[in-house]
């Protein structure tokens, strides 16, 4: 197998990442917002609108370096939490830096054995490497409690023409699977079409590819000052540079909370027709 961004040493990320080790984007509520605070702004916001509280069930697919339980711990002491990650060395880095009783599962979703229901799914940074996303977004739904949320925090395409056209782009693709692995992005049409169809009901859309933007540059920039050695700071580099050129031009961040509706016993439109009939 390959080595990709999730399987790389920590000290490359610690060279331009903030302390949460959050490896998407921010939020910038003002031109005056540290990058620093940026991420916690967000991780509140993505907490806040699952609607967390102590006693929560919560299950991330995709613990990367352990940013939203961090911050869940700190906020939601109570809340119960369960992980899902395949790189071992980012789960060994959560259990040594933020939580060594992470019940986290070493594997990718498609293959974990996760038991419900859960009040609040994560995903951040990685609903683009799930596998048959109709099938996987399917049994997310089922795992959800009755009124759970679910939040995506991710990339998506800027269209169906911008991905039709990057998929032809060999070389950018060969770049993205070095770095990041296997990924597909779709459009945001795309993802509101499956999730309307398995049942979801969108509770709201936030754009933060501006945001994103911005945290790309302050990581390139923090990167740039680092100390780390090259050929890794190189590559690293190269491909921060690449992901950042993209937004707006081919692609934009979305943060989407879908909720899984609760059981209402109300009569179908046929049947209120007939009984007004």
């Amino acid at each position: 197998m390959e080595t990709t961004q999730y399987d790389r040493e920590e000290h490359i990320f610690t060279a331009f990442l903030d302390p949460y080790m959050k490896f998407s984007s921010g939020l910038f509520s003002s031109h005056e917002t540290s990058f620093e605070n940026s991420v916690i702004e967000m991780l509140d916001f993505l907490l806040d609108s699952a609607q967390i509280s102590n006693g929560a069930r919560v299950l991330e697919i995709g613990t990367g370096w352990g940013c939203l339980i961090k911050r869940l711990k700190e906020r939601f002491p109570h809340a119960t939490y369960t992980g899902v990650s395949p790189s071992a060395a980012q789960i060994t880095y959560v259990r040594e830096h933020v939580d060594q009783q992470a019940p986290i599962h070493v594997c990718a979703f498609e293959l974990a054995e996760v038991q419900g229901p859960f009040d609040a799914i994560f995903l951040s940074g990685t609903f683009c490497h799930l596998q048959d996303k109709f099938l996987q977004l399917e049994r997310i739904f089922n795992l959800l409690a009755e009124g759970g949320r679910l939040i995506i925090e991710d990339s998506f395409f800027r269209s169906r023409q911008a991905m039709e056209v990057l998929r032809e782009c060999s070389a950018r693709g060969e770049v993205q699977t070095a770095m990041f692995g296997w990924a597909e992005l779709m459009p945001l049409s795309s993802l509101l079409d499956i999730s309307e169809s398995i049942g979801f009901h969108l509770v709201s859309c936030r754009d933060f590819t501006d945001d994103y933007e911005r945290t790309g540059k302050e990581w390139i920039r923090r990167l740039a000052k680092s100390a780390l050695s090259y050929p890794a700071k190189k590559d690293m580099l190269f491909y921060l540079r690449l992901a950042n050129n993209g937004w707006h031009r081919n692609a934009y961040c979305y943060a989407l909370t879908f909720e899984r509706p609760r059981r209402v016993d109300m009569p179908s439109v046929l049947e209120l027709v007939n009984k007004e009939a």
